[in-house]
């Protein structure tokens, strides 16, 4: 039972994070990974139903099926991410463009499967350091038609300045988020 837990601090001595963890802590809104850690995998709904913002750590190499489904966390992958392996349905149903939710994704060559509806978000935007889908990544948006995937991005920095305008630098395109 977990109705009280706010916030979640997972150690840099956790190797993994097992299935169900955190499924349905739907009142945390904080997950901290400590950097520096050697955490690797993620387990099936491990933080389904889970709302909050999360760094995946760059040692990440597996993230299972519905792993932070039906919850709405704010997540970022780093361009050094080791992260090969992207479970079905892993980010599906969050609530992109409200409180909690994603609406962007880098992707690195290194990641060799992603599972079907992994991101299966309104509005969302995958850049892929690839220049065409593999045969392994399973990505289908379905009803979610408005996401957008752009391939061959060899140079991806997304930041906030100082006022709190969001940027996405892709290639030499600088967008602006809001």
């Amino acid at each position: 039972d977990c109705d009280k837990l706010l916030s979640i601090t997972i150690p840099q001595s956790v190797l993994e994070i097992g299935i169900y963890a955190f499924c349905n802590c739907d009142s945390v809104t904080s997950i901290d990974i400590e950097e520096g850690g050697f955490l690797e995998y993620i387990g099936e709904r491990a933080f389904s139903g889970v709302k909050g913002n999360i760094v995946i750590p760059n040692s990440v190499k597996y993230i299972g099926d519905y792993a932070f489904s039906y919850g709405g966390v704010t997540f970022a992958i780093n361009k050094e991410s080791q992260l090969t392996y992207i479970g079905a349905y892993a980010f599906y149903g969050g609530y992109n463009g409200k409180d909690y939710g994603i609406s962007t994704v880098y992707l690195s060559s290194k990641v060799e499967y992603v599972g079907k509806n992994a991101f299966y978000l309104e509005g969302i935007y995958i850049y892929c350091e690839l220049s065409s889908k593999p045969s392994t990544w399973l990505i289908d948006f379905s009803n979610a038609d408005s996401g957008t995937v752009v391939w061959g991005v060899s140079r991806f920095e997304m930041n906030q300045t100082d006022d709190g305008f969001k940027y996405i630098l892709v290639n030499d395109d600088l967008l602006i988020v809001g």
